[in-house]
């Protein structure tokens, strides 16, 4: 019952949410005087759905009544407090109000559920705030008196950002807080009214240059204050306000270009400076290459935000609390994961809604001071919103501010709601300030005199257009960002082992869904009635499927997120909520093709090795054999042993993670750079091969030292000659090699989705000439991996267009709905057409008259390359192959590895023969 209260509720908070968003920007094209009653009536009615929805879920969850009458009686307070706004002020912002009212509400309700006793205590908080709140915009009647403390407030905001310099208590690296009688409070938060305030007023009274200076001078006091105690969030925030108020009093574009390009500069200063702003920016920019550290923050808020999907996995039904700093700088990543992705991008909205009533606000106040005081309370908030929402994202990097009014803390509560009665008692004394003007209409010419305000007026209009246009235009960024991860990006990061606990919640509440093949046979599913799996094909798909029993390893893990998440109807769920049952999880729809790695297992028999085959114009891997194997129906029974046994590499898939010496395989690449390096030279290479070739000390063999004579380029290749490939190795510009071989992700990761080891170069042969003939022939250092030989072949045979390899075709419902679909990803064209039809010949003729004529069949075409790689002082050599088909309906590139077998001409293009001859007889 309590699962299906839980899953209701997800899409009743979602629906009414974006039922409450729709009814604001539908107020906000209103002036607030003009709005019919029955549009609050119907906000004040979604607020409490929120809030006592929410509640009402951690009642069913916690059975303990204080998650009803607590939230009774947050309510009430907020009622109150909006009833007693309209008695008392009668021309109040009503849709300010509404917006004060819900985003308390989710505050209410996600700090409620993150921790009780802070909950309480911050409830106290806003209970005293509101009553300031209530009192604060009868004060700003008199803002003659409060615009001509501009000094008194520009000096204030200094003492007390400097006595927090010196004496502030360190919070994380940066002095923020002071403590009295063991209340802390943060003095920044309070100072940002005074500091708008001041700006307001002297920037309002501005006639000359240096007054303008003055107000500059000053206001980089507060900032380089803020700086100095690392609280550079603060700092940021002060001084957009103050770049964008003086553009906006003065109208001078050239302000806002030169302020802001100063800042850059004084942020790349600021990086320079303080390490942990470099710190925050490699967090930002890669936070898997630190997880366990810099980057633990924001993966867990990624984790969050994406495994929370489009509605969320439900209130109390979630892991918030692994998110370092939940509560305060990432409670959106906890409402994101609760609530949804819908839900968050619905409450961006109502704050960017909220921000642009503050500017109706600011356009409806005739005093300049009143219009600049109030646009730059906008600011601060809308500022804050964005460094707060877009580092819980990953938009921009973190900054460590609160989300205003909803973030726990009493400082930045109280400071919001003084911020936004300030605004409302500007709103609401706005006509009695009009009436009691500054100037004498007798000694000033009234037509002018109205013109020149119609002109600022509409002026003003223009440029504060702009710029709460811009700050639109970045939430929308923010919202499509949050899209495209949730979408295109969320189930490759949620399918972590640092988000094992999220996984682990989502596997209690699903029967963990079938794995297929593309011709749609069954190669993993779960044993109905309980939670153990079976494998039908027992060791065939053995690396490939992999298990879901001591860990998780192939597509059991890449597809892990969607294995034990459901998409099943609403209906269906809440059915089987009701009776206690589990959801089907969704099926994972393979590239692989069943018969094909039947016929490559049975063809790699007792060797060890790998055989690994894809489709070169897709990427797709359609087979991928590794041995030594083991059957993952007795994963567990076996698992003790395997682990007890250090010389074991049976789990180590050797297609993707398996490093050998490539051998004369890695002669494609450099024929490759000798084509790139001399393009209408290259036919006329011709070496005299004795069988060896000496370089000083250091000799190259030919394979059993054979004697290849006189040999062009293409004859060097189709023979394998060790000798003549040394020579041309010496002939490389190296620096070009090495630019070639990392183009093509040598000593970087691989572009998959799927654990692969990174294939090496010899970091020598830029200097030392051994290293490089040895490289250049695919030994000495040189490892590489299968997946990435095969890749390089599959690139060849597409014609220069390397794709990256994948192996699940769809995501489908266990009601046959297909969610999502994996689509050929092309990694660019990283050799021209023209390099890749020469490579194309030279690999035909490989198979036409070289070392693989074993490979000539009169049922398909085939153009490959062999190796045979040293591995030992005893001279035994890995047998290599790699190839493709051509001229078929179904072209396949092919890659075998047979470990310790010997040639790859004698034992690898022979198994490739056995391979391919089956599977196009059959087709």
């Amino acid at each position: 019952m309590l699962r299906a209260v839980i899953e209701l509720s997800k899409y009743i908070l979602a629906a009414n949410i974006v039922l409450y968003v729709l009814i604001s920007f539908i107020a906000l094209c209103r002036d607030d005087r003009k709005r019919k009653n029955f549009i609050f009536v119907l906000q004040y009615s979604m607020i409490f759905i929120n809030h006592m929805t929410g509640s009402l879920v951690l009642l069913s969850s916690r059975k303990d009544f204080t998650y009803l009458f607590f939230p009774l009686f947050q309510m009430i307070t907020v009622f109150a407090f909006l009833v007693l706004m309209r008695v008392i002020y009668p021309k109040a912002d009503r849709l300010i109000q509404s917006h004060i009212a819900l985003l308390l509400s989710v505050s209410f309700v996600i700090l409620t559920r993150l921790s009780l006793t802070r909950s309480v205590r911050q409830f106290t908080i806003i209970a005293i705030s509101l009553v300031i709140a209530l009192i604060l915009p009868a004060f700003l009647r008199y803002q003659k008196l409060l615009k001509s403390c501009d000094y008194i407030f520009a000096a204030a905001g200094i003492l007390i950002l400097g006595a927090v310099l010196v004496r502030g208590s360190i919070t994380n690296g940066s002095k923020l807080s002071f403590s009295i009688m063991g209340l802390s409070f943060q003095p920044s938060e309070f100072v940002k009214i005074i500091y708008v305030l001041f700006t307001a007023a002297m920037l309002s009274k501005a006639k000359k240059l240096w007054h303008l200076l003055l107000s500059g001078f000053l206001a980089a006091v507060h900032v380089l204050f803020l700086a100095a105690a690392k609280d550079l969030g603060s700092a940021l925030i002060y001084f957009i306000t103050y770049i964008i108020l003086l553009y906006i009093a003065t109208h001078r574009l050239r302000y806002l270009v030169m302020g802001f390009a100063g800042g850059a500069a004084a942020a790349y200063i600021s990086y320079l400076l303080f390490a942990h702003v470099r710190v925050r920016v490699a967090a930002w920019l890669d936070p898997w290459n630190d997880i366990n550290a810099t980057g633990y923050q924001i993966a867990q808020s990624l984790f969050g935000i994406g495994t929370g999907g489009w509605f969320g996995m439900g209130i109390d039904a979630g892991m918030p609390s692994s998110i370092p700093y939940v509560e305060q700088d990432f409670i959106f990543s906890a409402i994101c994961e609760e609530f949804g992705v819908i839900y968050g991008i619905c409450l961006i909205a109502v704050c960017v809604s909220l921000f642009l009533e503050i500017i109706r606000v600011a356009y409806s106040c005739q005093d300049s001071f009143m219009q600049y005081a109030s646009y730059g309370l906008g600011i601060i908030y809308i500022v804050q919103l964005f460094l707060t929402i877009g580092g819980n994202s990953k938009f921009i990097p973190l900054t460590g501010v609160t989300l205003p009014l909803i973030s726990y803390g009493g400082s930045s509560v109280l400071a919001t709601l003084m911020m936004l009665s300030v605004v409302q008692g500007f709103y609401i004394h706005n006509d009695t300030s009009y009436e009691n003007k500054e100037y004498d209409d007798k000694n000033i010419d009234t037509n002018n005199n109205f013109i020149h305000k119609l002109v600022a007026f509409a002026g003003m209009h223009l440029h504060t257009n702009v710029i709460a246009g811009v700050f639109v235009g970045l939430f929308i960024a923010i919202s499509v960002h949050l899209l495209h991860y949730v979408y295109y990006d969320s189930a490759q990061v949620i399918n972590n082992s640092y988000n094992a606990k999220r996984q682990d919640i989502l596997a209690e509440e699903t029967i963990r869904g079938d794995i297929l093949s593309a011709d749609g046979q069954v190669l993993a599913t779960t044993i109905a009635h309980s939670d153990d799996r079976y494998y039908p094909f027992d060791k065939v798909f053995a690396h490939a499927v992999g298990y879901a029993a001591n860990g998780r390893m192939g597509v059991e893990q890449s597809a892990n997120m969607f294995l034990v998440s459901s998409n099943v109807s609403l209906g269906n769920k809440l059915q089987n909520d009701l009776a206690n049952e589990k959801h089907m999880g969704n099926t994972v729809v393979t590239t692989f093709d069943a018969r094909l790695q039947k016929i490559a297992y049975n063809a790699l028999g007792t060797y060890e090795g790998t055989v690994f085959v894809t489709e070169p114009s897709t990427g797709k891997i359609l087979a991928m054999v590794s041995k030594p194997d083991f059957n993952p129906n007795t994963i567990s029974e076996i698992w003790d042993s395997l682990l007890e046994d250090t010389t074991s590499s049976v789990l180590l898939n050797r297609a993707t993670q398996g490093l050998y010496p490539p051998g004369s395989t890695f002669k494609i690449l450099t024929a490759l750079e000798y084509i790139r390096e001399n393009p209408e030279r290259y036919e006329d290479y011709t070496f005299q091969c004795t069988g060896k070739f000496s370089n000083g000390k250091n000799t190259i063999n030919c394979y059993h030292g054979t004697v290849h004579g006189n040999v062009d380029l293409m004859e060097s290749f189709a023979k394998s000659c060790n000798s003549s490939f040394a020579n041309i190795g010496l002939k490389l510009d190296r620096r070009k090699f090495k630019k070639t071989l990392d183009n093509l992700f040598f000593n970087k990761k691989l572009p998959v989705d799927f654990p692969a080891n990174t294939s090496s170069i010899s970091d020598e042969i830029a200097s030392n000439d051994n290293a490089m003939i040895q490289t250049v022939i695919g030994q000495g250092t040189t490892q590489m991996t299968p997946i990435q030989l095969a890749m390089i072949t599959a690139m060849i045979a597409n014609n220069g267009v390397m794709m990256e390899p994948y192996m699940i075709d769809h995501i489908e419902t266990a009601e046959g709905k297909v969610i999502k679909t994996y689509a050929p990803h092309a990694l660019g064209k990283l050799i021209t057409e023209q390099e890749a039809a020469v490579l194309q010949e030279a690999m035909k003729t490989v198979v036409e008259e070289g070392t693989g004529t074993r490979l000539i069949s009169e049922g398909y075409s085939a153009a490959g390359k062999t190796g045979s790689a040293e591995f030992n002082s005893n001279s035994d050599s890995h047998a290599w192959f790699t190839g493709y088909t051509y001229d078929t309906e179904k072209p396949l590139q092919i890659t075998i590895i047979m470990e310790g077998a010997g040639s790859g001409g004698e034992y690898a293009v022979p198994m490739a023969r056995r391979i391919l001859d089956e599977y196009y007889s059959q087709k």
